[in-house]
């Protein structure tokens, strides 16, 4: 029988339904590592487009690298367990050098401060552990290119990866950094899409928002903040904000009116401590958009001295 066959689709749904069904806490799709968002969401599925937009000092870098992570361990314990998952995770670093990321993928692993890059690390213990988690890393199957200024790049990119290994999930950083012929940022995510649903692979894409977010009182983000945004081309499958109160919290540090008592001052300086304590380590995700699925906001842990993601619980 053909691939192209209806059976071929009818097989792969009763075998996602069969699998669902014994394995209610397992998504279908490619796994975050955060199990209150892959219940969301199912996981990245095959052929899914998804944008993940926030302002700058949220997250969305260490976001999509601790999505990449995740997923190409996803694919190396597969791969152990003899299941004949052979692929990878490509991962378009368009704003920066690939050098630059080694550190954040070391902090998933072992601590690592920006100072002992620059300076050397000076305590044997904490170098050992970089070591292995260099050795560590080395074993997932991530690949990471500067390629990708423009469609036809990120097109030669993923042959050549393909060639080496097959690619599973694919990340963009960031969708503003691929050069267009005109102001229609909708026609490259529409590229994207097809390349997506003809490759069977989830591709990742992060976007900058408006700058005009942050003159508003309430700051989460809505659709209407991503860059080049139109609705009636959109599309993607899922829209995920990052959303983390704290940044704008700790901006607004209190100051003593003229005449104001310095116990009255002490006390409101006091509440501002506890308020910024108690969300310190807080961001909401939001599904703003989920084609197959409910939206919705969750609320992890995040650690962005190391920019590690975690379920709250944990």
């Amino acid at each position: 029988m053909h691939k192209n066959h209806i059976s071929t689709s009818l097989n792969d749904f009763l075998n996602e339904i069969e699998f669902k069904k014994n394995h209610p806490h397992t998504p279908v799709g490619l796994p975050s590592g955060l199990k209150s968002f892959d219940t969301y969401t199912n996981g990245f599925q095959k052929g899914d487009l998804i944008l993940i937009g926030a302002r700058p000092a949220m997250g969305k870098t260490a976001f999509a690298i601790n999505i990449a992570y995740n997923i190409s361990k996803y694919f190396f314990d597969l791969e152990k367990e003899n299941q004949s998952i052979d692929k990878c995770v490509l991962y378009f670093n368009l704003d920066d050098t690939n050098l630059s990321l080694i550190p954040r993928f070391i902090n998933l692993e072992t601590e690592f401060s920006h100072w002992d890059r620059i300076n050397g690390i000076k305590d044997a213990q904490t170098e050992e552990n970089v070591i292995n988690s260099c050795l560590s890393l080395s074993k997932l199957p991530i690949y990471l290119s500067n390629k990708g200024n423009t469609i036809k790049e990120i097109k030669e990119e993923i042959q050549i990866v393909n060639s080496e290994q097959q690619i599973g999930c694919i990340i963009i950083d960031y969708l503003q950094l691929i050069e267009k012929d005109t102001d229609d940022y909708m026609a490259i995510l529409n590229e994207l899409k097809k390349m997506a649903i003809r490759m069977n692979v989830p591709i990742i894409v992060l976007t900058q928002l408006k700058r005009s977010l942050e003159q508003r009182k309430n700051k989460i983000p809505k659709l209407f903040d991503i860059i080049g945004y139109n609705q009636k081309n959109d599309p993607t499958d899922k829209i995920i904000f990052l959303y983390r109160k704290i940044y704008y919290l700790q901006n607004q540090l209190p100051q003593k009116h003229k005449y104001e008592p310095q116990n009255h001052f002490e006390q409101r300086y006091k509440e501002w401590e506890n308020k910024c304590d108690k969300i310190r380590n807080k961001c909401k995700i939001i599904i703003a958009k989920n084609r197959l699925g409910p939206i919705g906001n969750i609320e992890v842990s995040f650690d962005y001295s190391r920019g590690i993601f975690r379920d709250a619980e944990e």
